[in-house]
């Protein structure tokens, strides 16, 4: 729901900013200046809106989330796997980048957009729910592995289960913030 409401909210910013046009809500008269926020030159990249960019990026997000299966969901480990990560990847870059244009609108323009502000309010929420949802391997088990992959200690034989090839691991969740970095 989030990612649709950041879709919808990065379409509508296109819009506006392919049209230079007034943007429902913020006037001179509000606390808002959604116009001089849509028309700095932090607004566009090589001539396409940031906001197209955000557009797309909330569709990844989107589907993303979509492949990810919900309880007594049977999709293959290897599809989770990749789903999760997609979504991870997506997410910290949908952060970053709304950390970047808040500290822009606070320090360098002096000026907020009102639907900017709710754009990056939607990446920061994606971002902390998929982090909170992200499947994680135990803490335990993680150092026992470590442990037995040292010699240091034995790993009991059981046989992994099919949703423990699903979790996420530390060294891919890093990747995939080197990777929206």
């Amino acid at each position: 729901a989030l990612a649709l409401c950041g879709l919808a909210l990065s379409c509508y910013l296109t819009w506006a900013s392919w049209q230079s046009g007034s943007v429902v809500g913020c006037s001179g008269e509000s606390y808002f200046s959604c116009e001089e926020v849509l028309g700095s030159k932090w607004s566009k990249w090589w001539g396409v809106p940031v906001s197209l960019l955000g557009a797309m990026t909330y569709g990844l997000l989107f589907t993303s989330a979509w492949l990810v299966p919900g309880e007594g969901d049977s999709r293959s480990p290897w599809v989770t796997q990749a789903a999760w990560l997609c979504l991870s990847a997506f997410s910290f870059l949908a952060a970053g980048v709304a950390v970047w244009f808040i500290v822009l609108q606070a320090w360098v323009l002096g000026e907020f957009c009102l639907y900017c502000c709710l754009v990056h309010a939607c990446s920061l929420a994606i971002c902390a729910l998929a982090l909170w949802q992200l499947p994680r391997r135990d803490r335990d088990e993680e150092h026992a592995l470590m442990g037995a992959s040292l010699g240091l200690q034995s790993v009991a034989t059981e046989q992994p289960s099919t949703s423990a090839s699903a979790e996420v691991y530390p060294r891919q969740l890093l990747m995939s913030l080197l990777v929206a970095s």
